[in-house]
């Protein structure tokens, strides 16, 4: 799916989700050949690909500018991966648990789950990737993605160069100390936090993420996600989550309605902030929980 979160139709992905995502990995099923090899070997795959819109790559462009001053030169190394993208329906796996991986991936349109099942099929989101933000395979001496990453809608990426300039690769490096951090923050928001406060938190942090990649608003964003994955997320069961949701639009501190979710502007009880409130310092980019 090409295009920013906020034109997108939240009534088509919500059935798209319906009909295909209870078949994912995600929801415990077995999709055939349901690994799509993060390599550039894309295409032998089965995996659509081609060129995209120049106006995919301008999340990831405005998110990595907030932590690193791009020049001319590698704003043209984004934009030129882009027009290699390819595509992962809904429902498919990017990778496997510790699967061997190799160049980062740019987020160009659409939603990814980070997922750690057991053996009892019991399952956790660790994370989501939104557009604009960057893939990067933990940098061991053979790099891999710890976990299944699951397109939760149709989504497209593209895969970047081997050789970055320093400016690019600093960025990448500022970008994954953001992703740990925010692994941090969900340890700490399913450990310590109560309901209400896991689910004002998230929602804080999510719509901070997708301002900075210039896809939400001040106080409010869409959120193509059912109930029951964000209860996931955040270690709730979906009743919990529903009923949770009704009390803070009972105490006005957020709505989630019809696929968009507004936070009071009133509202200053933000006990936790984004780590992007804070740029280009990479002294500046520290937990919020020590």
């Amino acid at each position: 799916m090409v295009g920013t979160v906020a034109s997108m139709s939240v009534a088509l992905v919500q059935r798209r989700e319906s009909a295909r995502f209870k078949q994912s990995p995600i929801s415990g099923a077995t999709c055939p050949n349901e690994t799509v090899e993060f390599v550039l070997q894309m295409s032998v795959t089965g995996c659509m690909k081609h060129g995209a819109h120049p106006a995919d790559i301008q999340p990831t462009i405005l998110r990595l500018s907030k932590l690193m001053a791009l020049g001319e030169g590698d704003i043209e190394t984004l934009r030129i991966a882009s027009g290699m993208a390819f595509a992962l329906p809904a429902g498919r796996a990017l990778s496997k648990l510790d699967q061997e991986a190799s160049n980062p991936a740019a987020v160009l349109g659409g939603w990814l789950a980070r997922v750690r099942q057991g053996r009892d099929g019991k399952r956790q989101i660790l994370d989501i990737y939104l557009p604009g933000d960057i893939i990067t395979p933990n940098p061991k001496i053979k790099p891999y993605v710890a976990g299944a990453i699951v397109a939760v809608h149709d989504v497209h990426l593209c895969q970047l160069p081997a050789s970055l300039s320093d400016t690019l690769s600093t960025a990448l490096l500022l970008s994954r100390q953001l992703d740990e951090e925010r692994l941090l923050r969900q340890i700490y928001r399913v450990g310590r936090m109560t309901a209400s406060e896991r689910i004002y938190d998230w929602m804080i942090e999510t719509g901070d993420r997708l301002r900075v990649a210039g896809l939400a608003g001040e106080n409010e964003f869409m959120l193509p996600l059912r109930q029951d994955l964000v209860a996931d997320i955040l270690a709730l069961t979906a009743v919990h989550l529903n009923r949770t949701l009704k009390d803070l639009r009972l105490s006005g501190k957020l709505t989630w309605r019809l696929g968009k979710v507004r936070i009071s502007p009133d509202q200053t009880v933000r006990s936790r902030h984004s780590p992007f409130d804070i740029t280009h310092s990479p002294e500046a980019h520290r937990s919020d929980y020590g």
